[in-house]
């Protein structure tokens, strides 16, 4: 059984969780982030299409000292956006930004952190077998677990690997982590684990209707694992604030 969620709480739009993963990216000691042998473990988790990458590219651009990408996500291009986009990558230019990999599968991103420093960012959705990563030998003999151990093997530099959707029944003992973010909308969870919102009815309506009104309320938790990251959870709460249980 889990242990109780360090802080949970509802967000309403998706610069919420943007918000929430700027924070925590903020609150993790440079010195963790140095450890090449033992990177700091993010897992995401929760519903279908809830958000969980959006949380992973801005924990990077906010590890990196990137402003939130000006295109919010798939379909976000607009013509009126295009100069800012391109001050944007101006900007990931100069931190020495490089990216590797199958995107939305296996990335890895190599820049400079805000000290300086290079750091790498390692990302795998797990709801892909290691056949779909470019960096694993294309076969599917090979299991979820040896997939994270030969990706870690890869680094060149410390930094964090985040692992989406690690929702097995013993998810904590085969991918260890750091901190557990939990988002959920109204939709299912990919491997079938039980939602989490004590309160249903507190959550957008229906997925498609997301678009039109601009809601992405979600209900969020977040564990901590590690003690050396006790000040994640007071980064978190500003994000939470107005969002309570029993303030919707």
């Amino acid at each position: 059984m889990d242990k109780a969620p360090d802080i949970n709480g509802y967000t309403l739009r998706r610069s919420d969780i943007v918000q929430l993963a700027r924070n925590i990216a903020r609150a993790v000691p440079l010195e963790i982030l140095s450890d090449k042998a033992h990177p700091l473990t993010i897992a995401i988790k929760g519903s279908y299409s809830c958000g969980k990458k959006c949380f992973v590219d801005s924990f990077i651009e906010a590890a990196i000292n990137l402003p939130p990408c000006p295109i919010e996500g798939v379909g976000g291009w607009r013509p009126e956006k295009k100069e800012d986009y391109r001050a944007y990558l101006a900007m990931r230019y100069r931190r020495d930004y490089s990216f590797q990999g199958n995107e939305g599968k296996d990335e890895s991103v190599i820049a400079r952190g805000l000290n300086g420093q290079m750091m790498q960012f390692l990302y795998l959705d797990m709801n892909y077998t290691p056949y779909h990563f470019s960096f694993c030998a294309q076969t599917n003999n090979e299991s979820s677990t040896v997939a994270v151990r030969e990706f870690n093997a890869l680094r060149k530099y410390g930094g964090v690997t985040l692992l989406q959707n690690t929702d097995g029944p013993h998810d904590e003992e085969e991918f260890p982590s750091d901190i557990e973010i939990w988002l959920e909308n109204k939709r299912a969870n990919f491997s079938g684990a039980e939602l989490r919102c004590p309160d249903k009815s507190k959550l957008a309506g229906a997925f498609n209707d997301e678009a039109k009104n601009g809601d992405w309320r979600r209900y969020v938790e977040v564990r901590v694992h590690n003690p050396d990251l006790s000040l994640v959870v007071d980064a978190c709460k500003p994000v939470f604030k107005e969002f309570k249980m029993g303030d919707i």
